[in-house]
């Protein structure tokens, strides 16, 4: 056994035994949530899903995952094929001992070095992590690995005692990227130190206040789907929030009206006209017509404007 982590599963072993196991810990994938690095989760969202409050979601029919699920292993040949290095599919999911909140299921193993990751059937080597994304993603490497992965693999790296790591990834089907991305002790400071104040308020069932992102908004959904028809009492300090909700409420629908003013002023100069300009140049403004299918009300035409150009 390794004096660094525990190996607590396999994937080989069962999907559902996989899944509880993740709960019992954070992973990879879940230090980018807790740093506010996710564009698709909330921590308040990650909070409700480790306490059981709430399911996580499942993703195992949307294409996008099952795609990066078939190219794991081509992924990991090609990127093999590419750098000359030895890589093994892994699917460990691994513990620390030093720090038990901490886990992750490792991907694969590339490399040689002077710590083999021991107890994973593979006497050498460091993590590397497997990616599958869009083309439209490219830019996010034009200045290395885009900042989630890294924090994604220093978390595989806290694990394992690792003093790399290796992101390869696929983009937009027909172009492989890689990098090795090595350890910098400030960046696993600050994962054990948010680690660690994560970890204890989900053992508290204790959630974190709640931000302005879409995620949370839909995490309280899944909380607290019906009401219980009482009435609660709320704590002072939150009618200041209340007096928000409505002033921006008021401006918004001000905005929106100032909106609607603008807009059906150009309709009216544009009439029946498809696009308009100005003399000299500028923008160009289109107003065109589009069929609407109809489902539980008829078709109809809508006409959508557009401004489009400089000013």
């Amino acid at each position: 056994m390794s004096e660094q982590y525990v190996v607590v599963c396999d994937q080989a072993e069962g999907r559902d035994k996989w899944l509880e196991a993740r709960k019992l810990g954070i992973g990879a994938s879940d230090m980018p949530v807790i740093l506010g690095l996710s564009p698709w989760k909330s921590i308040l969202e990650l909070h409700s899903e480790k306490t059981g409050e709430t399911e996580s979601e499942d993703l195992s029919d949307n294409e996008f995952i099952k795609w990066g699920n078939r190219l794991e292993l081509p992924i990991l040949q090609a990127y093999a094929e590419e750098t000359g290095r030895p890589a093994n599919h892994s699917g460990h999911l691994i513990r620390s001992i030093e720090h038990p909140w901490a886990q992750c299921t490792l991907d694969g193993i590339t490399g040689a070095d002077d710590h083999p990751l021991e107890g994973t059937g593979f006497q050498y080597g460091w993590p590397l992590q497997i990616k599958n994304t869009s083309a439209f993603k490219a830019d996010d490497w034009a200045d290395g690995p885009p900042e989630q992965y890294v924090v994604q693999e220093h978390h595989e790296m806290l694990v394992t005692g690792a003093q790399k790591a290796t992101i390869a990834c696929l983009l937009g089907g027909n172009r492989l990227v890689w990098a090795d991305v090595e350890r910098n002790e400030i960046l696993i400071k600050k994962i054990i130190h948010h680690g660690e104040a994560f970890w204890r308020r989900v053992l508290d069932r204790r959630p974190p206040p709640p931000d302005g992102s879409e995620a949370t908004k839909k995490a309280l959904s899944r909380l607290h789907p019906q009401d219980n028809g009482k009435i609660v009492e709320l704590a002072g300090d939150l009618r200041g929030a209340v007096e928000s909700i409505r002033l921006c409420k008021a401006a918004i629908k001000e905005e929106e009206g100032n909106l609607r003013h603008w807009e059906n002023q150009i309709k009216a100069a544009m009439g029946d006209n498809q696009a308009a300009c100005f003399a000299g140049g500028g923008p160009t403004i289109t107003w065109r017509s589009s069929e609407r299918a109809g489902y539980t009300v008829k078709p109809s035409t809508i006409r959508t404007l557009r401004i489009k150009g400089s000013k």
